[in-house]
């Protein structure tokens, strides 16, 4: 036979085997993997199941008499009948459906089979969902009988707290003072004393309440033990709210900012630095561990204020929106006020905040803050964006921050970073800036400053 011959054959024997690929072929190895999952799923949830029933019933057989017949425990039992049920309706069809696609090994219902492992792996995984409650229904139910005493104690012990509560006026009257003295915080601090008294008599109205129910005979051990479990909560939240709201009322007289003095990333961990001054006086933290998502969300914000409050305000209103240090006390009359000069509004901070400005910009560093830079900061500040200064001078980019933080780590290694990408380029870096010897917070005499001392 002729070379050419051969040459014919084995095309031909190419082309049907071809053909027979494309007519034999069967399910990709991965669809099958996906429908050998739902069905160990199935497998799994089902054991899962089957153990959330056993461990019902065992804490049902403590004391049938008492748990038998509670509705809560039907509706347990229900909720497990439920679940069940859906299960055996997707066991019904992975056998229906799936199974049948599975044996037929076609290639053509790679995606009818892929979806429909999809839907039930995803509807097995519902059924799971909150199995755990009904076991924790029925122990709940079974506390309130071998628990009684210990939750009646707890809830008598709720209604003294109250009781000591309403009988202390000195919050009421600390109130009083805070809100004549800020008015602005005036109807929160009133609000939250309000909440605090209502909980109280609240407390005590259930907590009467449940010593009648206590000396019934028979005892309704669920009645009384839910009840008892609310004013013991009750007794939690009211300690809570208090001791809030004493810290708004010492938070309210004070001002509190957090500036980004430093940051840095070693050993796969981040850290901030920060310089917080408060009612007047400034320190310096030590790196502090921050998240990855904190690192990257303040990385454009060095030098700048990531907490502001200032007096008057309570902590929930504070300021927590980058911006140059000191931006939240301009337009605040407690501070200063507007002056005009050569047709221009700028902002004048009274003498006796003298130095908490020069704690907050940096001694030397402030410059007056025109009215209509201020006002795009409050629009920007409104909606949420940071704001870096009229001409961007702020931020870890901006010209103050590189000369006002010249000796925090983050900018030496900014400046190395590039000075290293002038050397490979075959360009003569020339520096980013002068240095300042007292520009930097490290070398400031107001480290240690307040308002009423020399700041030295």
């Amino acid at each position: 036979m002729s070379r050419a011959a051969w040459a014919g054959l084995l095309l031909v024997g190419a082309g049907m085997g071809l053909v027979a690929w494309f007519l034999f072929r069967g399910l990709p190895s991965e669809v099958v993997d996906d429908a050998e999952r739902a069905r160990a799923q199935l497998t799994e949830t089902q054991t899962a199941l089957s153990d959330a029933r056993k461990e019902v019933d065992a804490l049902v057989e403590q004391d049938t008499a008492y748990l038998e017949g509670q509705p809560d425990v039907k509706a347990a039992r229900a909720a497990l009948d439920a679940k069940a049920e859906a299960l055996a309706g997707l066991e019904k069809r992975y056998a229906d459906e799936v199974k049948p696609l599975i044996d037929g090994d076609d290639y053509d219902d790679a995606d009818a089979v892929a979806r429909l492992a999809a839907e039930i792996g995803g509807q097995t995984s519902a059924v799971l969902v909150g199995l755990d409650a009904p076991k924790q229904t029925v122990a709940e139910l079974l506390s309130y009988k071998t628990d009684h005493q210990a939750l009646l104690e707890g809830a008598r012990a709720a209604a003294a707290t109250a009781r000591t509560q309403q009988a202390d006026t000195t919050l009421a009257e600390q109130v009083d003072v805070a809100a004549a003295a800020y008015p602005d915080a005036a109807p929160k601090l009133k609000k939250k004393l309000s909440d605090l008294q209502a909980l109280q008599q609240q407390t005590l109205d259930s907590a009467g309440r449940l010593e009648a129910l206590a000396a019934a005979q028979p005892v309704d051990f669920v009645a009384t033990g839910k009840l008892a479990q609310s004013v013991g909560a009750a007794g939690s939240r009211l300690t809570a709210q208090r001791a809030a709201l004493q810290t708004d009322l010492s938070q309210v007289r004070v001002s509190v900012d957090k500036i980004l003095i430093d940051m840095k990333q070693q050993g796969g961990q981040s850290f901030h630095k920060y310089r917080v001054v408060e009612g007047g006086r400034s320190s310096e933290t030590d790196w502090q561990p921050v998240t990855a998502a904190e690192y990257a969300k303040h990385r454009d914000h060095l030098g700048m204020a990531i907490y502001s409050k200032p007096e008057g305000a309570l902590p929930e209103d504070a300021v927590t929106v980058a911006s140059p240090p000191g931006y939240t006390y301009v337009g605040n009359p407690r501070y200063g006020r507007w002056e005009t000069r050569n047709g221009r509004s700028f902002w004048v901070f009274y003498g006796q905040y003298a130095l908490m400005r020069d704690l907050l910009w940096g001694r030397g560093y402030y410059r007056p803050v025109y009215r209509d830079s201020w006002n795009t900061y409050r629009t920007s500040r409104r909606a949420g964006r940071p704001w870096f200064g009229p001409n961007k001078e702020f931020g870890s980019s901006g010209s103050v921050t590189k000369t006002r933080y010249a000796g925090s780590r983050y900018v030496k290694s900014k400046r190395a970073a590039a000075t290293q990408r002038t050397k490979y380029s075959g360009s003569k870096y020339s520096g980013s800036g002068s240095k300042r010897t007292g520009g930097g917070y490290r070398s400031s005499r107001y480290r240690s400053g307040s308002f009423g001392g020399s700041g030295k």
